[in-house]
């Protein structure tokens, strides 16, 4: 690089007289031209490993660069040399470029920091900052510049300009209310136009208020607990932090109404690094809101009348039982006083007319009152002990613990045994994951789908029962499938109500389903069937998994 800074004791080179003063200064008498070679050679090196880029502009024209310079532009070190600094200035910047080079020589001043794009011998760009000073360059006035490369600062700094446009572009258009706070002081330091639409606010007058302005009392003591329980205090720098957080919040409108806010909190160092702020991104809820109460009170209104409707039947199936007694009580009562009559007849003491009349009434018409008479207590005494299981399954609470299905479902594969091989049915358990629940009513449940599948078995192919499970989102689901006579699709809605039989030929009291849907629903699970008609039925229960809850 040296062979490009020419210098002499006339003219000298960059730094040249200076080095000549400072050797003075230090009294040392070697020879000038020797200190004047040394402190070229120093200033020499350390161009040229200056990461700036150094050079040398003259009548308008390259005089001195050093690598970094000719690094920056694109050219070799030889090809930076004499090329008009023009060339190396891109078109929009020429003219700007050549007034303050043209302002600066003739007024013999310094070049404060400029940036200028620099055009590159392929063609690119990069930005540079440029200061300078004008100097004396073999005799003549010339301008010795600093170029630094800026582009990725450049770059960086559209980058952020670009994002905060976006920023603000979102902000200005969101539905959502945005704002942030002065952790410390509690003072709002912006807020989106998004309050003039939720609550009635210029963004001045919102600007303006106070969180004691802004929310409920009731919201304002949850907020604060909220964040005081988050905030993490860092004693190293004070700052205050906390994680994100989600709370639901009760501003007050311009119109003294309230709307509530799902509000997500963020904490964060302010740009400035003085203080630290609270982000809040509001969003609407108040017909979500109403919407849970509303859905809450006729959660608490159905489970109120659940509980009427469950004392009724209890009460009910229960109650019935005494006057149920009592007819059968007396029913053989006249059966006893059918026999007395039976006695009374065949002594001959009435007469034969008489007898003649009584006889019928006394033979057939009486029984067979009496035999419609213990047919419908039959039939009363199956529904009113069905009604009864029903009440006992819908009012006593399951204890939800962790279940062993695969030991439930085989200790019921041992209680069917006997029916299973006299019907010659193959029941195939497989491997069932455990769920939470209250075994002894889970063992209700299951064994009336085993029972609900053998009972509708199709006679004419052998019977097969297969028992799987899974998990699913958390849930455990069960299936019971059979190769039975099936379900129709119209009656697969109506399997679960009360009294529904598929097929009354089959017996039974039309409860069970009933009685698995209660209980099931009571732990929080589902059942639902599916099924086709002359292939077979598959009942699934969504049951809690044992990590569920």
């Amino acid at each position: 690089m040296s062979q490009h800074v020419k210098g002499s004791p006339k003219t000298g080179g960059p730094g040249n007289a200076s080095g000549a003063g400072a050797a003075a200064e230090r009294g040392d008498h070697r020879p000038t031209s020797e200190a004047l070679h040394e402190s070229e050679a120093k200033y020499a090196a350390l161009m040229e490993r200056a990461r700036d880029g150094v050079f040398i502009i003259q009548d308008g024209l390259c005089k001195f660069a050093n690598q970094a310079t000719a690094d920056i532009c694109g050219y070799s070190m030889e090809e930076m040399m004499d090329k008009p600094y023009t060339a190396l200035v891109r078109d929009e910047s020429r003219q700007e470029a050549a007034e303050e080079y043209s302002a600066r020589v003739a007024g013999d001043t310094g070049v404060e920091p400029v940036e200028l794009e620099v055009l590159r011998k392929d063609g690119t760009t990069r930005h540079v900052e440029i200061s300078g000073a004008v100097i004396q360059h073999q005799g003549e006035p010339a301008l010795m510049g600093i170029m630094r490369d800026i582009t990725e600062r450049k770059q960086a700094a559209e980058a952020l300009r670009e994002s905060e446009r976006r920023y603000r572009l979102l902000s200005e258009n969101a539905s959502d209310i945005i704002w942030v706070i002065d952790l410390r002081t509690g003072q709002l330091k912006y807020v989106n136009p998004a309050v003039t639409l939720l609550r009635g606010y210029s963004v001045e007058e919102a600007m303006a208020q106070t969180l004691e302005q802004s929310l409920t009392p009731s919201s304002l003591e949850a907020a604060r607990k909220a964040v005081e329980n988050a905030l993490v205090m860092q004693a190293r720098d004070d700052e205050r932090r906390f994680k994100p957080l989600t709370i639901e919040l009760e501003m007050t409108c311009r119109d003294g109404s309230t709307i509530w806010t799902e509000s997500r909190l963020t904490s964060h160092r302010s740009p400035d690094g003085e203080t630290d702020e609270v982000v809040g991104v509001a969003r609407d809820i108040t017909e979500r809101r109403k919407a849970e109460e509303e859905r809450k009170r006729l959660n608490e209104e159905l489970a109120q009348r659940n509980r009427e409707l469950e004392q009724l039947l209890y009460f009910t199936s229960h109650d019935l039982r005494s006057p149920l007694v009592n007819i059968q009580g007396f029913s053989r009562e006249m059966e006893y006083s059918i026999e007395e009559l039976r006695s009374a007849l065949g002594d001959g003491s009435l007469r034969a007319e008489v007898q003649e009349k009584v006889t019928p009434v006394l033979e057939a018409d009486m029984p067979e009152s009496l035999g419609y008479i213990r047919t419908s207590i039959s039939k009363m005494d199956v529904l009113l002990s069905a009604l009864l299981r029903l009440s006992r399954a819908g009012r006593s609470a399951p204890e939800m613990e962790r279940t062993d299905m695969g030991l439930l479902l085989a200790d019921i594969h041992k209680g069917a045994e006997f029916r299973l091989r006299d019907q010659d049915v193959k029941l195939d358990i497989g491997e069932l994951p455990p769920c939470r629940g209250d075994a002894a009513q889970l063992s209700q449940v299951f064994s009336n789908l085993l029972d609900n599948a053998l009972k509708y078995l199709d006679t004419g192919r052998p019977g097969s029962i297969r028992i799987i499970g899974w998990t699913e989102n958390g849930r455990s689901v069960y299936c019971v499938e059979d190769n039975g006579i099936g379900i129709s699709q119209e009656h697969q809605t109506e399997v679960f109500q009360m009294f529904h039989q598929v097929d009354r030929k089959a017996g039974g009291d039309g409860m069970g389903l009933a009685i698995v849907k209660k209980i099931v629903g009571r732990h929080g699970g589902r059942v639902w069937v599916e099924s086709e008609p002359g292939v077979g039925s598959r009942f699934y229960v969504s049951l809690p998994g044992v990590n569920e809850g």
